[in-house]
């Protein structure tokens, strides 16, 4: 997965889906930190329900855009 940023937003988005909001706030800070930058697609991205207004979410989203 460190080849390949995206598999991090795949994982992201299915404990969000599956309502694990914490280990998907984990999964999308191992995406930015191995190069995923589409931060808009993560904003607009329908299967990521994790709360945006999660702190972590919002520093997350602030430090990589």
């Amino acid at each position: 997965m460190a080849l390949d940023s995206t598999q991090y937003l795949k994982a992201t988005e299915l404990y969000s889906v599956l309502g694990n909001f914490d280990k998907a706030i984990e999964q999308l800070e191992r995406a930015l930190e191995n190069g995923y930058r589409d931060v808009v697609w993560i904003r607009l991205n329908p299967d990521l329900e994790f709360p945006k207004t999660d702190l972590r979410y919002a520093a997350l989203i602030r430090k990589y855009m």
